[in-house]
């Protein structure tokens, strides 16, 4: 029984022995086990980023770990190497995680970061296009531009940029475009233009231009068409001012004319203002004769010593515009002037083609006529009339002759043996007319009124 007991214990050590040397003899290494593989945790894809989120991008610490535990578990982290550069333009950068371990196996991982350029820039506040009169030319100017694409830091393109212009302003009126331009450093390029109008400067116009007149030939003397001042009211160099005189086209006559008088001015820009005024010159007032005689009778005997005046005529002006003259008078001379009227004519033609004529009635009594008729030895009825005249006379008849005041014969009955007559009246108009009856023991003027 005892020895039993010392076998089993001998026994059990020798198992015991056995198993430690293998052990010793038989132990697996980590390194050795192909389970035994450390990989990153969660390695980042590749990206794109903005320039402005690359700023704040910071790459990540990798962890890495085997799956193991205890004195078999390799784990730990690691930070990135970073490669690559980038600008405004964008570019590659690249994040490297690397590890080795205590058995010297290698791994790594790498993150590629695509870098978008940054955001183009653009002009702030870029003019419009528009338009100027010319009173601005001197005091226009175009300003710098801004240009910014919104970004700070790294990413942030931003400066002036001045005007170039296309054109040169003109007062008779232009156009000039400028034009802004910026290229960053990617070659891309920025523009804006501008086109300025410079309206053209206003028109002159006269001052006080004269109306049409009317002028009488004693005015013409002192008569001179005015110089005429022109101004468009600007201010240098827009400014149009000066003075014009005028261009005559007929000349005045006497008899009536008209003369047109123009003023014309042409600017710069080649527009033309213009002018005209009539002037009409009324023709010189008639003459007329002085103190001309008025109808007489004489007797028979007075006949031959009787002489008609020379009658003067004038129409009272001055100068270039006188008429003025005398002339005789003409006579239709009768064969017998006893018993009859002598009619006395003056007339003339004036420089303006104008007749004038006066007639005077010389009515020569009969020898027999002295103081032979009298008022009631004729009748003359109704008078005022308008129509048919009425004579009636105590002694025969031999002739009617009706006058205007002025001498001119408007009815005349020679060979008449009547003591009964009748005139019509009713064509002649209203006024005052004189009646001369002869009859056979004298002649008789009678003044008759026509109504």
């Amino acid at each position: 029984m005892q020895l039993n007991k010392i076998s089993g214990i001998a026994l059990i050590f020798f198992f015991a022995m056995f198993t430690l040397d293998l052990s010793a003899h038989f132990a697996v290494s980590p390194c050795d086990d192909p389970d035994n593989v450390t990989d990153f945790i969660n390695p980042p894809a590749d990206i794109t980023l903005t320039c402005e989120e690359l700023a704040t991008t910071i790459p990540e610490t990798l962890s890495y770990f085997n799956n193991q535990s205890g004195a078999c578990e390799i784990s730990g982290s690691v930070s990135a190497t970073v490669t690559g550069a980038q600008n405004s333009c964008g570019g590659l950068v690249t994040y490297n995680w690397e590890f080795t371990d205590e058995c010297g196996r290698f791994i790594s991982h790498t993150q590629v970061v695509t870098v978008e350029p940054v955001s183009i820039a653009a002009f702030v506040n870029p003019p419009a296009e528009g338009s100027i009169n010319c009173d601005e030319i001197e005091t226009f100017s175009s300003a710098a531009l801004i240009y910014t694409n919104g970004s700070n830091g790294a990413c942030l393109i931003e400066g002036t940029a001045e005007a170039v212009a296309d054109g040169t302003f003109d007062i008779c009126g232009s156009s000039v475009i400028y034009t802004w331009e910026f290229t960053d450093e990617c070659g891309r390029l920025i523009s804006h233009a501008q086109k300025v109008t410079v309206e053209p400067i206003l028109e002159a116009a006269f001052i006080d231009p004269p109306a049409d007149i009317s002028i009488s030939c004693n005015e013409i003397a002192t008569f001179a068409p005015s110089t005429l001042t022109y101004t468009n009211g600007s201010n240098e160099p827009c400014l149009i001012e000066g003075a014009v005189e005028a261009v005559a086209d007929g000349t005045f006559d006497i008899c009536g004319s008209s003369i047109i008088y123009t003023w014309e001015f042409e600017d710069d820009c080649s527009l033309t203002i213009l002018h005209s005024q009539t002037v009409n010159l009324s023709p010189v007032p008639e003459a007329s004769f002085l103190n001309p005689p008025g109808p007489i009778t004489i007797t028979c005997e007075e006949w031959s010593t009787f002489i008609p005046a020379t009658l003067g005529y004038s129409n009272n002006q001055d100068g270039a515009c006188e008429i003025s003259g005398s002339i005789s008078a003409v006579s239709n001379d009768p064969l017998e002037p006893c018993g009859n009227d002598i009619i006395y004519s003056w007339e003339i033609t004036d420089l303006c083609g104008r007749v004038i004529t006066y007639n005077q009635v010389v009515t020569v009594e009969t020898v027999l006529a002295t103081n032979s008729i009298t008022k009631d030895n004729i009748k003359v009825y109704p008078n005022p009339t308008s129509h048919m005249l009425n004579i009636k006379s105590d002694y025969q008849i031999t002739s009617l002759n009706l006058y205007t005041t002025t001498g001119n014969s408007l009815h005349r009955s020679q060979g008449i043996k009547a003591n009964n007559m009748e005139i019509d009246l009713s064509t002649y108009p209203l006024g005052l007319y004189l009646l001369h009856v002869e009859t056979e023991k004298g002649g008789w003027i009678e003044k008759v009124v026509k109504r």
